[in-house]
């Protein structure tokens, strides 16, 4: 995963909240892992192409889901 935006400088892009962006490509096979960068965060997952399964969820193209109770999430392709 690519981190393409936070507030703090560390991508490519700044926003002024408490907002992070990241994309990627997962494998298929592969699992990911994604840290919440706060403990009071949540996530927004959208599939652009293929199948993933997030926490015992499918998710198909052009899905999207919120997560905000774990502070690390589990994806598989």
């Amino acid at each position: 995963m690519a981190l393409i935006v936070s507030p703090d400088g560390d991508a490519p892009a700044r926003l002024l909240q408490q907002t992070w962006f990241s994309i990627g490509e997962i494998e298929a096979g592969k699992k990911i892992d994604y840290h919440m960068h706060q403990s009071h965060s949540g996530a927004y997952i959208f599939v652009m192409e293929g199948e993933v399964k997030v926490d015992g969820t499918i998710l198909s193209r052009r899905d999207g889901m919120g997560v905000y109770e774990p502070a690390v999430l589990s994806w598989k392709h």
